[in-house]
């Protein structure tokens, strides 16, 4: 059982952290020039899509009982196939985070590409905020925070960008198929919007928990890109 000081510890870091990442965004952004209650209201919703996704992932992902049902056993077949796990893992965590991008989108009523990259990195910071504080809970818990010290430097330096960028690139495709006026290419836009972070998020897992070389410099290269791309609207549309 994990103490409610090791869970405030473990939350204050990861605050930090965020802190941390919002001043870089604000210094390139200017983004706090925006009403409180839109920053505060993409950042709740950003930690909230934490908990939907982590439900979706207990029913899908883990062989356990849910409100007494034996729900989806499929834990077994994707266990077998750690790729196909994180991928299933990337696909729930994108998907939760770009129904936050687009309601947060709908609410700024913006057209500006720039703004969904804003709202799609402060939602993938704060979905990353929540994770890292479970992450960091958990190993506080078990090692103390020495020991935690390595989870918190990788988790701060690799996930938490890696979320921005997924969520980033999310937020830019979105904006785009909002206002794309050919169906054919709002299509495109909104499977892309899915589809291109998903890939991305699942290599990063994958090379995580196997530290496979290949995977990492894959992964370097679609970060790469994606990174080019965001920058790439980001400057059109200012």
């Amino acid at each position: 059982m994990i103490s409610l000081s090791i869970v405030i510890v473990a939350v204050i870091i990861s605050f930090l952290v965020a802190l941390f990442w919002l001043g870089i965004i604000n210094h390139n952004t200017g983004f706090l020039k925006w009403e409180n209650n839109n920053i505060f209201n993409f950042a709740i919703g950003g930690i909230a899509a934490v908990g939907l996704a982590g439900i979706f992932e207990f029913i899908l992902l883990e062989d356990k009982y849910l409100f007494g049902l034996d729900v989806l056993k499929t834990s077994h077949l994707l266990e077998n196939y750690l790729f196909f796990y994180v991928a299933v893992a990337a696909l729930i965590e994108e998907f939760f985070k770009g129904i936050v991008i687009w309601w947060g989108i709908r609410k700024m009523a913006t057209e500006k590409i720039k703004d969904g990259i804003i709202i799609g990195l402060i939602v993938g910071l704060f979905f990353a905020v929540a994770e890292n504080a479970i992450y960091f809970a958990t190993q506080i818990n078990s090692s103390g925070i020495n020991g935690a010290i390595n989870l918190i430097i990788i988790r701060t330096i690799f996930s938490s960008v890696a979320h921005m960028i997924f969520s980033g690139i999310m937020g830019g495709f979105i904006v785009k198929g909002l206002f794309c006026k050919i169906n054919s290419i709002k299509i495109f836009l909104f499977i892309g919007a899915l589809v291109f972070p998903v890939a991305v998020h699942t290599i990063f897992n994958f090379s995580m928990s196997t530290g496979t070389p290949w995977a990492l410099i894959f992964l370097a290269i679609i970060g790469a890109v994606g990174v080019f791309l965001v920058l790439k609207n980001y400057k059109e549309s200012l």
